[in-house]
């Protein structure tokens, strides 16, 4: 962390995701790295702000902590015993936690 606010905010994002996350297993576009046990934060049909200032709906919204899984990336994977997900777009990041759209995988 490069600052006290930084360190702070990560507290509070360790929080948030206890609460509010769920455990998932990651996986690169290529099969590698896999993250085993990354706790991720689900949202399902959002609205999301666009650079244009513009919202757009989306489906299904994952957040991850950068501190976690350094570098997702689009076309990974995360699944669980009952879902699997597609990382689709990057929406945004704070530095601390990247917010991804979600696509289903069959």
């Amino acid at each position: 962390m490069n600052s006290e606010f930084d360190r702070l905010m990560d507290q509070a994002d360790g929080q948030l995701f206890k609460v509010f996350g769920s455990a998932w297993c990651y996986t690169g576009p290529a099969g590698t790295p896999v993250v085993p046990d990354l706790s991720v934060c689900i949202s399902k049909n959002v609205q999301v702000e666009g650079a244009d200032g513009l919202f757009r709906p989306v489906a299904a919204l994952g957040e991850f902590r950068l501190s976690q899984i350094a570098k997702p990336q689009g076309d990974a994977q995360i699944h669980n015993a009952t879902e699997r997900y597609r990382l689709d777009k990057r929406i945004d990041s704070d530095g601390l936690v990247e917010r991804w759209s979600l696509m289903p995988v069959r």
